[in-house]
């Protein structure tokens, strides 16, 4: 499916590939948009995003992702409550490692990272 899609996307097709699927999305899209809670959290050249992983929810996105060495486990991020106690702070505040009173109060909706702690190199 995704070789036909690509092959539509080659002739001119523009779409909208909504995924779980990295691996996909990263070999699919030219943009990407994270949601998290149905918020966005990040956008941005899907290559950059991927490559970067400056944001720690699609840092974790991709560090679950799994792996085949028989030792690997795929790797669960933070608590399962969406909201934090601060209605009006960052969705993430409980499960992000890098949570902080900042955090209380939301990153704006108009930047393309929704995040006061964005990490800035890979791992």
């Amino acid at each position: 499916m995704l070789e036909l899609l690509l092959e539509l996307k080659a002739e001119g097709m523009a779409m909208l590939f909504v995924s779980h699927d990295l691996l996909a999305v990263r070999r699919l899209c030219d943009q990407l948009l994270v949601l998290y809670g149905g918020e966005m959290m990040t956008r941005g050249a899907t290559r950059t995003l991927l490559s970067e992983l400056r944001h720690p929810y699609l840092r974790g996105l991709w560090e679950a992702l799994p792996n085949l060495e028989l030792s690997s486990q795929p790797r669960r991020w933070g608590v399962e409550r969406i909201r934090g106690l601060e209605a009006d702070g960052c969705l993430l505040l409980d499960r992000c490692p890098k949570g902080s009173d900042q955090c209380k109060t939301a990153p704006s909706l108009d930047l393309d990272e929704r995040c006061h702690h964005p990490q800035m190199v890979r791992p």
